[in-house]
C-alpha cells in the first residue's frame, strides 16, 4: 500500500471548498497510482464530514489516520 504524506490546511470559502480540495487529491493520488492517503486531521464533524462526502474510508491505524476510497 503506497502513501501520500499531506497537510490540508485552513481552506476560506464555502462549504464546499474542502471537500472539493479532498476530492482533487483522491484523483491526484489515484493518478499517481497511490491507494491511501494519510494526514493529521483534527477531530472536528466538518472535516470528518468532508472526508466522507469526499469517498473517504477511514482504515484502523494507531499511529495515523488514513484514508481510502
Amino acid at each position: 500500500m503506497s502513501l501520500i504524506y499531506g497537510l490540508v490546511g485552513f481552506v476560506t470559502g464555502d462549504n464546499e471548498s474542502l471537500p472539493t480540495l479532498l476530492h482533487e487529491l483522491r484523483q491526484l493520488a489515484h493518478c499517481m497510482g497511490y491507494q491511501t492517503v494519510s494526514g493529521m486531521f483534527p477531530q472536528n464533524s466538518f472535516i470528518l464530514n468532508s472526508l466522507a462526502k469526499a469517498g473517504y474510508q477511514k482504515v484502523e491505524s494507531e499511529e495515523l489516520w488514513l484514508y481510502e476510497w
